[in-house]
């Protein structure tokens, strides 16, 4: 993988088709404001869901497999455990960005303590791991799950209950910015910023948001 091409990859680590195309829905708006092309892939022989540690554990090589020969200017690592992002940046030789830490570096420019929507109870404990590796635990108000998995947000109740935990994130722990703890949940940010009036941080937009603006500085 070189950077001779302007191109940021965005890559799914999971198989899913309908996360993919989410994923690339909620890109769009940052696309007409910059000249910089973004492709989204996926992981075609990865699991359906990054749902467990095993599945974050594998991940990483699974990734480096699919993109690792993929011309690209930068890539973001589309799921919010940021599986494999570590051995990308030690692979790689362009930028490699979370989109978890993308999106809470990106919550504390719009607060001092933000809440995280997560999809499973089980997350919430590898998000207080990873905060506590950033030095951002003490920027946590709260930390609910709507809980479902990857498959479940599909369900027609879905984004209500986004909205109903994020609610709680702000009424109950007083969180100021709410983090959407999914890749596939960007394309509602606004729905959802709008009913619980608090900024909404989605991380693909996020890390997109960053890449673009390391590809740009370094042209």
């Amino acid at each position: 993988m070189t950077a001779a091409s302007a191109s940021i990859v965005v890559v799914n680590p999971n198989s899913s088709v309908s996360m993919t195309e989410a994923i690339q829905r909620s890109i769009e708006p940052l696309l007409a404001a910059s000249t910089i092309p973004v492709r989204t892939v996926r992981v075609i022989d990865g699991p359906p869901g990054i749902d467990t540690q095993q599945h974050v554990m594998q991940a990483g090589p699974a990734m480096l497999r699919a993109i690792g020969a993929m011309p690209a200017a930068a890539v973001v690592v589309a799921c919010f455990a940021d599986p494999g992002v570590h051995l990308l940046r030690e692979e790689l030789t362009v930028p490699v960005l979370g989109i978890a830490e993308s999106a809470y570096h990106a919550a504390i420019q719009f607060g001092h303590r933000f809440g995280i929507v997560s999809i499973s109870e089980a997350a919430i404990g590898r998000h207080a791991r990873y905060l506590r590796e950033l030095s951002l635990m003490d920027r946590l108000a709260g930390d609910r799950s709507i809980g479902t998995g990857t498959a479940g947000l599909n369900e027609q109740d879905t984004i209500e209950r986004v909205k109903d935990v994020a609610t709680r994130l702000k009424q109950d722990d007083r969180a100021e910015v709410i983090v959407l703890g999914c890749a596939g949940l960007g394309e509602h940010r606004r729905e959802i910023e709008r009913h619980v009036g608090l900024p909404v941080i989605d991380p693909v937009q996020a890390a997109v948001g960053f890449a673009q603006m390391r590809v740009a500085l370094s042209q």
